[in-house]
């Protein structure tokens, strides 16, 4: 597009001979004037020829003319040129064509502005360096090159300035300019936006980073201005930056979510063996913690290779030993979580019973259904009568058609419609997913397998891990023809003795497996020895010679590490010529080298099979005396898997096992007194289960503390809220826990809790008619300093989310003669699903009455009693941990792709203990490392409860030595002072029934279950008291509360798999 100016008169001359001011914009006689000078101009400039009039300056007196089908090009200076654009040019579209075209017709120069409404664009000379980062900057921003323009600043950093057209967004561009930093520059480097302006200028800097220790701000116990905003950290600091404080601003939302990582708890000590594909950083197929890294494949319990993920940080936690059922002796740190069952638990899913009851419920789908398909459209009735005509308790059709609001205004129901929906509910019972499909089983950690070693009076089963998966392997012998040579072979030559009798059975699966030839050697005692030639040239004790089996029989890494067909055809072929089978179905493998009896163990339990092995002293007798011999080692273990191919020992085994075969029990757990460096692995896996030793499968307090400290400080009713067996975690706060404001000693008692300060602000409650009475709306806005403290808020702590919380269920119907197993499940499910509805209740309307929740949970999969409806209600979230992948950032976060991962030079210079990754209402993302207390000698809650009896004192009727006492662990517990304590502030049990009058329905249906079957009366608690009544080691004694007193923990929500809905 090339313009023209046509320079017109300022005025012209009339007919009566006069002049006037010359307008061909307003004047149409002088538009007809203009255009004849043009048109005569045009006549003699061929080059304007093909322009038309594009507008007129009045002010200038000048015609603009516009060439739309040319392009020109003016060359200001040797740095830039000025491009008039032709009208194809002229669209917004064709901005990469125009650079294209004019970047490789004029080289050295670079467009910079495309303005194609006005036909202009302009190149300028930039140096590469330029080029590149405006490039890589418009990259990251999802611009184009020419809508910023880059300087160099003198720091080596650049300015950029966005096109007049765009307007820089924080919200969406911050976290891409982050990203541009780290192209253009380094980690390290930052940036400065003006909205305004649209300046961006990025500087070079070091890596952010956090000092070892944020210091906890004491002098800000007391302070009424970190009421609304409480403090709890600092945020990642740019370098020569003090980083800001991290805080809850409770103004904004009511709740705090703090969540921990799973992978917390899979801490092994750094030494521990853990079972890996061979290689040659492994060569043996075994790795110690130490020695892995990011990426490492390992094998996960489904037996198939998984990577590793990360780890955390190395650090110093108390050691506990487990011993399991097959003789297998395991360490691991205090925390590590192990996937378990109790007995209830393995029979609900075992017990013929179960599958009969399973059965019915099929058939009973299936014949609902095709009623309903013969009852006609439209036809309505009474519940009862439809119960009576099916076949169905009364209870079954009333519950279902008032679950899914099925009565109408005439209190009869769709007949057909109540059918399917019975139909579809029992259904749901035993499709994936459902009760039955449930895995029974639990997440504990090493020390709550300790505190409660034998729950039901059995041992804690882990289940079995499938065999591990590997291709496979180029085996230099045939896995069969080795297994015979290692169980009958002469270890000096390649030869095998065979019983004359299994030779003919066997013989043919050796040479299939080997490739070779035999030839026949001396008899004795009705056996043969057979040598063994290869057919291809080897020769065979020169293979035994390269893998070490010449005179030292093993099995090598390469064929404990093959695939599974391979692997299960080597203990064939063991257990053909070496192994025995019982007429039980009992299997054992008895050897006197010591090391073909530990490598053959680790074989068998690489398939999946329970095996434990014993030594003893061989022996025979002679002459009537018994003759010590060597030691000798035997391999027993049950299996239906096809151990054998001889027929007559194949026939002996049991096509069917008893379900305790899948299973190993821990025998016992138990702290082994000291400490030792642990790190964890993650692996990706749902389960994130990997296995270690044997083949077993294994599996955030300090910002909850600081939080609750500074809101003692400003006056706070405190509520705790905990799991029984985490409840010593708040002892230390106690003094300042309002009164009956703990909630920690059973799922009832925190079920109650929570109703009563439910029920506090609906109506009737106090706090809700004292609402009423003064107008108020919001305890934040309408309430004077005065009526606040005559109303404090009221900050609830509850932590152990998902084990309060996880497998919560509605009972629909009491069963008619249940077993005590089913209604101790129910009475849990039932509880559990009052303290979810009741917390999510609280978190809708708690924050109008001055209500503040902070909630913690751990991050171990989708289902760890997180429901959205929950987390909704908790504007404020962070996760505690310094490795963060997406899926548990899309977990916790509402938009977690805007969540600032912790950088690595953190998590390199071992700063990242204490820090996480926060999405808080009315803030941008951040990364923060939380507070830690130190006072004097004093650290942690030792501390912080040293502090608070300091700075604000002590309720009355505590004493300043006795709190301190209580705090140090090497003073013994003072009975009469914790009963006076804990008198004070424990809610009482027996409360809960009457703001819950139901469950008193399901505790008598527990009760008259137990009259039948035995057992004593119902323990409706979990307080976590030992079967004396005494309280375990190092927890002090608490006195007994009113209504049933806790004896034992109710059993794990994974126990749902065994419930057997009954109409």
């Amino acid at each position: 597009m090339i313009r023209f100016e046509y320079e017109y008169p300022v005025r012209v001359k009339t007919q009566a001979g006069d002049s006037v001011e010359f307008d061909p914009a307003n004047n149409g006689g002088h538009r007809a004037l203009l255009d004849r000078q043009i048109a005569k101009w045009q006549a003699g400039h061929p080059e304007v020829k093909a322009a038309r009039l594009e507008f007129i300056d009045r002010d200038r007196h000048v015609a603009v003319l516009v060439d739309r089908q040319s392009s020109s090009v003016d060359m200001r200076d040797d740095s830039s040129l000025e491009v008039n654009l032709s009208a194809e040019h002229s669209k917004p579209s064709k901005g990469a064509e125009v650079q294209a075209v004019y970047e490789t017709k004029y080289p050295g120069y670079r467009l910079t502005v495309f303005h194609p409404y006005e036909g202009k664009a302009l190149l300028e000379r930039l140096t590469d360096a330029q080029a590149t980062a405006r490039a890589q900057i418009a990259t990251e921003l999802g611009l184009h090159d020419w809508d910023l323009r880059v300087t160099p600043l003198e720091d080596g950093g650049w300015k950029v300035l966005l096109d007049e057209g765009i307007t820089y967004q924080p919200s969406k561009m911050d976290t891409r300019m982050e990203k541009a930093c780290l192209t253009v520059g380094r980690l390290g480097w930052w940036f400065d936006a003006d909205p305004d302006t649209g300046v961006i200028e990025i500087h070079p800097g070091e890596p952010p980073t956090f000092p070892k220790l944020v210091p906890f701000p004491f002098d800000r116990i007391g302070d009424p201005t970190v009421r609304d905003k409480t403090p709890f950290g600092i945020r990642l600091a740019r370098p020569g930056e003090t980083g800001e404080p991290a805080f809850v601003d409770w103004t904004q939302s009511l709740g705090l979510l703090i969540a921990g990582l799973s992978g917390g708890g899979k801490a092994l000590p750094l030494d521990a063996r853990i079972p890996v594909p061979v290689s040659e950083r492994f060569p043996a197929g075994w790795a110690r913690n130490r020695d892995l890294k990011e990426g490492d494949p390992v094998y996960g319990r489904d037996g198939r290779i998984i990577p590793i993920k990360d780890f955390s940080d190395v650090e110093e936690l108390p050691i506990y030993r487990l011993t399991l059922s097959d003789g297998q002796i395991l360490e691991c740190a205090d925390n590590h979580l192990w996937t378990v069952s109790d007995s209830v638990m393995r029979q609900a899913m075992s017990d013929e019973r179960g599958r009969e009851r399973r059965e019915q419920t099929i058939r009973l789908v299936n014949r609902l259904r095709d009623e309903a398909a013969t009852v006609g459209d439209g036809v309505r009735a009474n519940r009862r009568h439809i119960a009576i005509d099916h076949g169905l308790p009364p209870n079954v059709t009333q519950n279902c058609a008032e679950r899914h609001d099925l009565v109408g205004s005439d209190g009869l129901c769709d007949e057909a419609e109540l059918l399917h929906a019975i139909a579809d509910e029992r259904e749901s019972y035993v499709m994936p997913g459902g009760v039955w499909a449930n895995t029974v089983e639990t997440i504990l950690t090493a020390r709550e397998i300790s505190e409660n070693p034998k729950p039901h009076g059995k041992c804690w089963g882990i289940r079995l891990a499938d065999p591990i998966e590997n291709p496979d392997a180029n085996l230099p012998l045939g896995p069969y023809f080795l297994g015979t040579w290692l169980g009958d072979g002469i270890s000096s030559a390649g030869a095998i003795c065979l019983n004359d009798d299994d030779e003919p059975h066997m013989q043919p699966d050796i040479l299939s497996s080997l490739g070779g030839s035999i030839r026949r050697g001396k008899v004795e005692h009705g056996a043969h020895t057979w040598f063994y030639d290869m057919d291809d040239g080897r020769i065979l004790v020169t293979e035994l010679k390269r893998l070490g089996l010449y005179m030292g029989k093993h099995i090598p890494a390469v064929y404990l590490r093959a695939s599974k067909s391979q692997r299960l055809a080597l203990l064939q072929g063991l257990m053909d010529t070496d192994g025995s089978v019982s007429s039980r179905g009992s299997c054992e493998l008895c050897f006197t080298n010591q090391r073909l009896a530990e490598t053959a163990l680790e074989l068998i339990r690489s398939l999946g099979i329970a095996a434990g092995m014993h030594s003893g002293r061989a022996g025979y007798t002679k002459d009537g005396e018994r003759v010590e011999a060597g030691i000798r080692y035997r391999i027993r273990f049950t299996t239906s898997k096809p151990v054998f191919r001889l027929p007559r020992k194949l026939a002996r085994l049991k096509t069917d096992t008893r379900s305790t075969q899948d299973w190993l029990y821990i025998t016992s757990c138990e702290p082994t007194g000291r400490t030792e460096p642990v790190r964890c692995l993650n692996v990706a896996t749902d389960d994130h289960l990997f296995l270690m030793g044997g083949f077993v499968p294994t599996h955030n307090s300090v910002t909850i503390n600081d939080v609750t400290t500074l809101g003692i400080g400003t006056g706070a009713e405190l509520y705790v809220i905990d799991h029984s067996t985490k409840a010593t975690d708040y002892y230390w706060c106690r003094p300042w826990i309002a009164d009956r404001g703990w909630g920690a000693d059973s799922l009832l008692q925190t079920a109650g809790l929570l109703k009563w300060l439910l029920d506090d602000i609906e109506d009737g409650g106090e706090r809700a008619r004292a609402w009423k009475s003064h107008g108020w709306q919001n305890w934040y806005d309408d309430l004077s300093d005065e009526d606040k403290r005559r109303y404090p808020y009221r900050l609830i702590v509850v932590d152990e989310l998902s084990q309060l919380t996880v497998g919560a269920k509605d009972a629909t119907s009491l069963p008619k003669n249940p077993l005590p197993p089913v209604m101790e499940k129910m009475f849990e499910q039932q509880v559990k699903a009052l303290i979810l509805s009741t917390l999510i209740r609280i978190l809708q309307i708690g924050r109008a009455y001055g209500y503040r929740v902070v909630v913690a949970t751990q991050i171990a999969s989708s289902t760890t009693g997180m429901p959205p409806a929950l987390r909704g209600n908790l504007g404020n979230k962070v996760i505690m941990g310094a490795k963060v992948n997406d899926a548990q950032k899309n977990l916790i976060f509402n938009i977690a792709k805007d969540v600032p991962d912790i950088p690595a030079n953190v998590i390199d210079e071992g700063v990242s203990k204490g820090a996480g990754l926060s999405e808080m209402e009315g803030q941008p993302p951040y990364d923060f490392k939380s507070s830690f207390p130190m006072l004097g000698h004093h650290a942690g809650v030792a501390a912080l409860g040293k502090a608070l009896a300091e700075r604000i004192g002590l309720p009355d009727g505590i004493g300043m030595d006795e709190y301190l006492d209580s705090l140090d662990k090497d003073t013994p517990s003072n009975p009469e002072f914790e009963q006076r304590v804990m008198e004070r502030i424990r809610f009482p049990e027996a409360e809960s029934y009457l703001r819950f009058p139901f469950l008193q329905a399901i505790k008598d249906k527990w009760d008259e279950s137990l009259d039948e079957y035995g057992g004593g009366p119902a323990d409706a608690g979990s307080g976590g008291n030992g079967d004396d009544g005494t309280a375990p080691a190092g927890r002090p004694v608490a006195p007994a509360a009113s209504g049933p007193e806790p004896s034992g923990p109710l059993m794990d929500a994974a126990e749902l798999a065994r419930i057997m809905r009954r109409g």
